[in-house]
């Protein structure tokens, strides 16, 4: 779907804290939407924010979209 709408998408190794590192290169790139998956961490990740989607949820200055 995405194809459709014309938008760019990329695969761009990098390294660091997952959610931190995604923003900032969603930042660095103008990004407009981050799409990230979910797997339903338990209870205590979550209280630890150890969700990596939480994490770019909180931090991200664009729209997030989570797929469950």
């Amino acid at each position: 779907m995405i194809k459709y709408l014309g938008s760019k998408r990329r695969l761009v190794p990098a390294l660091g804290e997952p959610g931190h590192t995604i923003v900032e290169l969603a930042e660095e790139r103008g990004a407009e939407l981050i799409v990230v998956g979910t797997r339903e961490p338990g209870v205590v990740a979550r209280l630890l924010g150890q969700s990596v989607s939480s994490s770019v949820a909180r931090q991200a200055h664009c729209d997030v979209l989570i797929v469950h």
